[in-house]
């Protein structure tokens, strides 16, 4: 198995994991506080990975347009959060987490036309093929999905 395969697989292993995590969190807990708890011990936990290694330092110079589209980027990503909680936390994980899983289905559908992208013949196999399947793809389809070029030529 190449080394890469291994990661992917591993990063399905975790991201399994971190579903089911998020389930029993919203069981028989409020939606908000879950989710403070979990960004807060998420960036402690990252930020003190950065402490570790020494990447961690003031931030530089930033622009306000920057501020803006970064304030813009959290109220969309906190929305979707919250729906994710919310969702987890009324639906039984195998619906909910395939129906989060369609998400770069829903992203190509925004990008072709928005940036002119076109995925390549089997990469549009493969994103049409594993919604009509109806689950989420399993760790096999995933490791195709990332060892075929997603993206034919891209204007310029």
């Amino acid at each position: 198995m190449a080394e890469w395969a291994s990661w992917v697989l591993a990063s399905a292993v975790l991201l399994a994991l971190y579903d089911l995590a998020k389930k029993a969190s919203v069981g028989a807990n409020a939606v908000l506080p879950v989710l403070l708890a979990s960004t807060v011990f998420g960036f402690a936990a990252y930020a003190a990975g950065l402490l570790a290694t020494g990447h961690f330092r003031a931030p530089g110079a930033v622009s306000g347009a920057a501020v803006s589209l970064g304030i813009a980027k959290s109220v969309i990503v906190g929305t979707s959060w919250v729906f994710t909680f919310c969702a987890l936390r009324t639906l039984p994980i195998t619906i909910a987490t395939p129906i989060r899983a369609s998400a770069p289905a829903l992203v190509l559908l925004i990008a072709v036309p928005l940036y002119g992208e076109t995925p390549s013949p089997p990469a549009l196999v493969l994103l049409i093929a594993v919604p009509l399947y109806g689950e989420t793809p399993s760790p096999p389809a995933l490791v195709l999905l990332i060892a075929v070029p997603l993206y034919g030529e891209t204007p310029s």
